[in-house]
């Protein structure tokens, strides 16, 4: 933000003006570095935070919500240890604030829940569908076997669903793991909710 102060009498003498610039700041974010667990995306030249950032500007989070991401992505990979580790993409900018992915830098940013350091995006890609799982040996845990799907709102179609993901993310302080743009290329993600906005 900039603001420039000076008179509003125009009878008053003319008088020197100056501007000052503010940023936008929120206090404690930290950087979640590589994990062996995960893996960090994003951050490319048209996808970015402003340009005075270093290469790993797209990963900072309050140090609850880093915790709790790289637990999630640990249970995940547990759970799951033949499928690709989770793919972290948009976190927050170094400062928080405005996170524009089209570098316009003005006017509305599409990224408006990004500002705090509370929400996090996984590429859904990097996530099997649970029809792929079946706990085959009653173990408790999620082993390949026969493809198995789910009724979920009772119409008669079968849905394909994450539920081992989105239980383990609610099991660490998720608020909503919501999938977002299903279906779209390169825009299906899961955005993770670890605080509920009005």
């Amino acid at each position: 933000m900039r603001f420039r102060v000076e008179s509003t009498q125009p009878n008053e003498r003319e008088f020197l003006w100056d501007m000052l610039s503010i940023a936008e700041k929120v206090s404690g974010l930290v950087l979640l570095n590589d994990g062996t667990d995960y893996d960090l995306i994003g951050g490319t030249a048209e996808h970015h935070g402003p340009p005075t950032y270093a290469d790993n500007h797209n990963h900072f989070a309050t140090a609850d919500v880093r915790t709790n991401i790289q637990r999630i992505a640990t249970e995940y990979h547990r759970q799951f240890p033949d499928e690709l580790v989770l793919q972290i993409n948009d976190m927050s900018l170094p400062l928080g604030g405005r996170f524009d992915i089209d570098g316009h830098w003005q006017g509305n940013s599409n990224h408006q829940y990004h500002r705090q350091g509370t929400d996090v995006d996984i590429r859904s890609t990097s996530i099997p569908d649970d029809d792929r799982y079946k706990d085959a040996n009653r173990n408790g845990r999620y082993d390949l076997g026969e493809p198995i799907t789910f009724d979920l709102n009772g119409n008669g179609q079968y849905d394909y669903t994450n539920s081992a993901f989105e239980e383990i993310c609610i099991d660490n302080d998720v608020r909503r793991p919501r999938l977002e743009h299903p279906g779209v290329p390169g825009r299906e993600h899961y955005h993770l909710y670890f605080h509920l906005y009005d």
